[in-house]
Parts: structure tokens; C-alpha cells; sequence
């Protein structure tokens, strides 16, 4: 077991979902030695979310995978109208109607695009710009200093730590970052849960 951090980052970033893997290719744009860790030995191969905002397509758009996400996707007519019912051939319980044409107000627009597929564009995405990304790698402690922060890393059967000034816990709504630092959720019992 090693007691000095193998390796420095400026930023740790924990989890590969969309929200650490955007963060990793946006601080690479920027110039900053970002390190990915994630606990799985990849991204999702399950559809989970599909509805990308406006606010993030215009995000994908800078970063240049806004049209491979659109195409990825499902068509804007497919998805213009929600419905709710009891059955699929059953009784209409409701409908919402999304307005896809918001000329002017972005130079893009929601789409609709199954989270594997999201995060496997935004994972090249990563590796084209050189993001360190290690799967299969998972944090299991903190420790904070006035100088940052040091992770201690399990992967492979072998323990390391990490020192970064920043950490950035991506890692979900089950955040195993929240729970190893004590940080709790409010609200109803079945969303509050973790």
C-alpha cells in the first residue's frame, strides 16, 4: 500500500456519466489536468435518461457532438407529442405537446437520445482531446488539506491515492462520494433514500 499519491491532477472528477464526462472534455478545452475516475469498467450500456435539454445541447454544441447526438437520437416528430396511457392501445389519459421550434431563442434545441449512447459520444469526445479516463477504478476514501484533496483508489486489486485541488463528485443519485463524506439528502423517503 503506497502512503504518497501516485499521481496529481487539478481536478478529480468521480463518475463517467454525462454530467463527469462533460466536465472532464469541457476542463481539457480549457486546459486543465482533469483524471476521471469511474467504478465501472465503462459507460452504461442501458438506455436510463433520454431527454437532452436545450441548455445542453447548446453545451454539446460547443464542444462538437451536438449533431452526433441528434442523429444518435430519436426523431423530433417521434417526440413532439407525450402521451400518458393505461394501456398502449388504451384510453388517452393525457398529452404534451413539446415545442421543438424555438427560433431564435437557441441556436439549438431539446432532443431526445438514450443515455448510452450519450455517454459513448462524450467518452470519444474525451479520449480525442487525451482526458485521462480510468474504468474499473474506484475512490474509497478522502482526505482533505489545506493544499487539496488526496483519494484513496481501489482497481485491480492494488490500493493508490490521487492528490487533486479540486474533486468534482459526478458519481449519481446513489453517490457514493456523498455517503463517504457524510453529506445527506431531504426530502420524500423514496426520493431521499441513498
Amino acid at each position: 500500500m503506497s502512503s504518497r499519491p501516485s499521481d496529481d491532477a487539478d481536478v478529480l472528477i468521480v463518475g463517467s456519466g454525462p454530467a463527469g464526462l462533460t466536465a472532464a472534455v469541457l476542463l481539457a478545452d480549457l486546459g486543465v489536468r482533469a483524471v476521471l475516475l469511474e467504478r465501472n469498467p465503462s459507460t452504461t450500456d442501458h438506455p436510463r435518461a433520454h431527454v437532452v435539454n436545450t441548455r445542453t445541447m447548446e453545451i454539446f454544441r460547443q464542444i462538437g457532438i451536438a449533431d452526433a447526438v441528434r442523429a444518435a437520437g430519436i426523431s423530433d416528430e417521434a417526440c413532439a407529442r407525450v402521451l400518458w396511457k393505461r394501456t398502449l392501445a388504451g384510453e388517452e389519459l393525457g398529452a404534451l405537446e413539446t415545442d421543438l421550434d424555438r427560433a431564435g431563442m437557441s441556436p439549438t434545441r431539446i432532443a431526445s437520445c438514450a443515455q448510452d449512447h450519450v455517454e459513448a459520444l462524450l467518452r470519444t469526445a474525451a479520449e480525442r482531446r487525451g482526458c485521462d479516463l480510468r474504468y474499473g477504478t474506484e475512490v474509497t476514501g478522502y482526505a482533505q488539506d489545506d493544499d487539496g484533496v488526496v483519494a484513496t483508489l481501489h482497481a485491480g486489486g492494488a490500493e493508490t491515492r490521487l492528490r487533486a485541488r479540486w474533486v468534482i463528485a459526478a458519481d449519481g443519485a446513489s453517490s457514493p462520494s456523498r455517503r463517504l463524506l457524510g453529506v445527506g439528502m431531504a426530502g420524500i423517503p423514496p426520493i431521499a433514500i441513498w
